[in-house]
């Protein structure tokens, strides 16, 4: 049994987002779920990353956003009206965490496109269940991203996840209908992938909307309850279905975090260290001498065992992030990491963050 003590960091995001640096990123969050970062190498997150594809544990590669910049035909297509018709329901609800903006300059315009891996295709694959065949935007952003970042897309060797949803899936009715799938629309143009640091540069409503950050938390699994309530915002986190804390990997032992609120050596922090250790013992007995699979002996596990927590999410739901849980109403254990966040985050990008404590000095919240 070990005591811990809570913590936070932000990630340092790749700023020249290629094929490698993406998926290493990927690679590294998706593999905190199973604790296997032992077995990260050079280019092992290629058949890792083709994996979470096939078997549509698709919520890790959530956790890279992807802002485009984009002709005016790709903007056009994404903001039609005319997906908003019945028949392409699934399409439009496909759609909701892909963000589009215009910036509007005196002698030109400028659109921004941004979502992930996960929403953009997911996108395509529903306008494809949708049955429309024809030219579409979201085709053109997922060719791109085929194109530009094919080992991070692919499915097996020679089969990419464009391939599989625009053509190969249906194929037999493809062909009996003469149709070829989901096309990329003429005219549309994928310019760039804009950089961290390019973002940086621009206003705060656009990077409001595109910008975003990715914070690694360590802290007992209640406060993990908390944090997941977030929902325009993506998650990793360490499962305790996949991660048996009897085996020599993890030391035999479980961790717990420490609660701020027991002093050392109190009658309340005995009876929690007390609780901690039966909790551990009745575990490590199930799992050891009876073999009890991890996913059941977990449920004998308190909410003060530790867990590990990546948590991506724009810029805009980390400020509603922080005036939650940054305030003197919010649990103890979140001020805990949300306040030294919260500070960290003024000292990286004030522009974006020193609202937050501006906001919550006027409202008695902190």
């Amino acid at each position: 049994m070990q005591f811990v003590n809570p913590s936070y960091e932000i990630q340092s995001i790749p700023d020249v987002p290629t094929e490698k640096s993406v998926g290493q990123y990927l690679e590294r969050i998706g593999r905190l779920c199973y604790k296997s970062e032992d077995k990260i190498t050079d280019t092992s997150y290629i058949p890792f990353i083709s994996r979470l594809w096939r078997n549509k544990h698709l919520a890790m590669l959530e956790h890279f956003i992807f802002t485009l910049e984009v002709s005016t035909t790709i903007y056009e297509d994404l903001m039609d009206k005319k997906w908003n018709q019945e028949a392409y329901f699934q399409y439009a609800n496909a759609c909701r965490y892909i963000r589009c903006m215009q910036i509007n300059y005196q002698d030109h315009n400028e659109y921004l496109v941004s979502g992930s891996l996960t929403s953009f295709f997911r996108a395509l694959e529903a306008l494809c269940r949708c049955g429309y065949y024809g030219q579409a935007a979201i085709a053109t952003i997922c060719q791109f991203l085929t194109k530009n970042f094919t080992n991070i897309v692919s499915l097996y060797e020679g089969v990419t996840v464009y391939d599989d949803v625009t053509y190969m899936r249906d194929y037999a009715n493809l062909v009996q209908k003469g149709l070829s799938g989901v096309k990329p629309l003429s005219g549309g143009y994928i310019f760039e992938v804009l950089s961290k640091e390019t973002l940086r540069h621009y206003s705060y409503a656009v990077r409001w909307m595109h910008d975003w950050y990715t914070v690694r938390f360590v802290v007992d699994r209640g406060i993990t309850h908390e944090i997941v309530r977030h929902r325009d915002a993506s998650f990793a986190q360490e499962s305790t279905r996949y991660c048996n804390y009897s085996k020599e990997k993890y030391g035999s032992e479980i961790q717990f975090i420490n609660p701020c609120f027991y002093p050392e050596n109190s009658t309340m922090r005995q009876l929690w260290e007390e609780s901690c250790a039966n909790s551990e013992n009745s575990y490590i007995e199930m799992t050891q001498n009876h073999c009890e699979p991890a996913q059941q002996a977990r449920t004998v596990l308190t909410n003060s065992t530790k867990s590990e927590l990546f948590m991506t999410a724009r810029i805009g739901e980390w400020q509603h992030f922080l005036k939650m849980r940054a305030a003197n109403d919010a649990h103890p254990q979140m001020r805990e990491v949300a306040v030294p966040l919260l500070q960290e985050f003024i000292k990286q990008d004030a522009m974006m963050f020193q609202g937050v404590q501006n906001w919550l000095e006027r409202k008695g919240k902190i």
